[in-house]
């Protein structure tokens, strides 16, 4: 949205553009590429389809009640250039569409967006990964009393 905003402002300007357009795969394939990375192939194609339809839908949903509301407001713009109830069918259209990409990025991480559990040994308690990585920080104490930072990882495999 701030990509489209400079892009309008600026009269097309490139800072604008690639940022509206950074923005908009961002939205787009985001969530579906995470899906696809842990090996979810139905629920990231299942996200993909809703972040595609979801704005649309809801933008023209978001038409009716924005007619009515438009149609009776008779200070929608000040100037009288556009009608009121074209004035609603606008504001309904951009609100629709709003609740649309809310919906969708909220219902990819209510529902699709969910690691199954663990398996449990038979003791009940969850049974460790075979590789593991920890980044270790800390302050090593030298035979002199001073002391070097010592940065590394370690693990278990």
């Amino acid at each position: 949205m701030l990509g489209a905003g400079l892009s309008v402002s600026s009269g097309g300007g490139g800072v604008g553009t690639a940022l509206g357009l950074t923005g908009t795969f961002g939205y787009l394939l985001g969530g579906p590429i995470v899906h696809w990375v842990h090996g979810h192939a139905a629920p990231g194609f299942g996200d993909l389809a809703i972040r595609l339809f979801a704005p649309g839908v809801m933008a023209i949903v978001g038409i009716i009640p924005g007619a009515i509301i438009g149609g009776q407001i008779s200070s929608c713009n000040e100037n009288g250039d556009v009608p009121a109830l074209n004035c609603g069918f606008l504001w309904g259209f951009v609100a629709g569409a709003v609740v649309g990409y809310l919906g969708a990025i909220a219902l990819d991480a209510s529902v699709l967006a969910w690691e199954p559990a663990p398996p449990v040994s038979p003791a009940g308690t969850a049974t460790a990964p075979a590789f593991t990585l920890a980044p270790i920080v800390r302050m090593a104490r030298e035979s002199d009393g001073s002391s070097r930072p010592v940065i590394g990882v370690g693990g278990t495999f």
